[in-house]
């Protein structure tokens, strides 16, 4: 800090920290008033250490902090960190909206790369049963919470942000969850029919499935991000490909 910080200083808190000599004792001058307080405030050292640097009792080192606080609070706070009035404001929001980009800035600095997210896809093949899957999807939308959030856009609960910000590895109990997680194989095998497997009668084949395909693949997938906007994610039972159709997604 430079000499004419420290006396500005002295001068805007003179007012609230200030002490008059009492006929008992004098009292700490207010420069070495504000200096106890900058030193704690800037080295975090105890209050015993400053005392012994300063020659005052640890009562007075804390005394002096907090009128420090409570005078720059008081004195400083307005003057220096004003609120924008509803003008800025206006300003502000009309400046953000015109901007060039179409989606948060923090993810407009934190982009991620094609190969990063073929990376993280491989990574994850086991999905729920890997813990980098679940780290992966905190801080994102991802397809089990979309419908929450689309619907809660207004006035987002704690519990929603709560589950975007924290999501742990933990078993996901919805029932839909569940089902659609016991029956991924299904999903795959209903696909690798086409290429003349043996399934069980129970597996319903509808007819653009069951007709003959060019070159059918199919393979599992994990945990994909959005390049364009890397706060969404997904992770589908699988991928399926043919020369006939194009490519599409397996959801069970």
């Amino acid at each position: 800090m430079s000499e004419e910080t420290y006396v500005y200083l002295c001068n805007k808190l003179r007012p609230a920290m200030e002490r008059q000599d009492t006929p008992f004792r004098e009292c700490i001058p207010l420069k070495k008033r504000v200096a106890i307080a900058l030193w704690k405030l800037a080295t975090g050292s105890e209050y015993r250490s400053i005392g012994h640097l300063f020659g005052v009792s640890n009562t007075t080192v804390c005394r002096c902090v907090q009128d420090f606080c409570a005078a720059a609070e008081t004195l400083l706070v307005p003057e220096l960190i004003r609120s924008p009035d509803r003008e800025q404001f206006a300003e502000m929001a009309a400046y953000t909206e015109n901007r060039p980009f179409k989606k948060p800035w923090c993810f407009s600095q934190h982009e991620v790369t094609e190969e990063e997210i073929e990376n993280v896809e491989r990574a994850t093949i086991r999905q729920a049963s890997c813990v980098q899957w679940h780290q992966e999807r905190v801080g994102r939308i991802t397809g089990s919470i979309a419908h929450r959030v689309l619907t809660a856009t207004e006035l987002p609960s704690k519990s929603l942000i709560n589950t975007i910000c924290e999501q742990r590895h933990r078993p996901i109990m919805k029932p839909w969850i569940q089902w659609g997680r016991h029956h991924e194989q299904d999903a795959i095998d209903t696909h690798q029919y086409a290429l003349g497997a043996n399934l069980s009668s129970t597996i319903y084949i509808c007819a653009p499935v069951d007709a003959p395909h060019q070159n059918l693949v199919v393979r599992k997938t994990g945990f994909r991000i959005c390049q364009t906007m890397p706060y969404l994610g997904v992770s589908c039972d699988g991928y399926v490909s043919c020369d006939c159709c194009g490519e599409g997604v397996i959801e069970a």
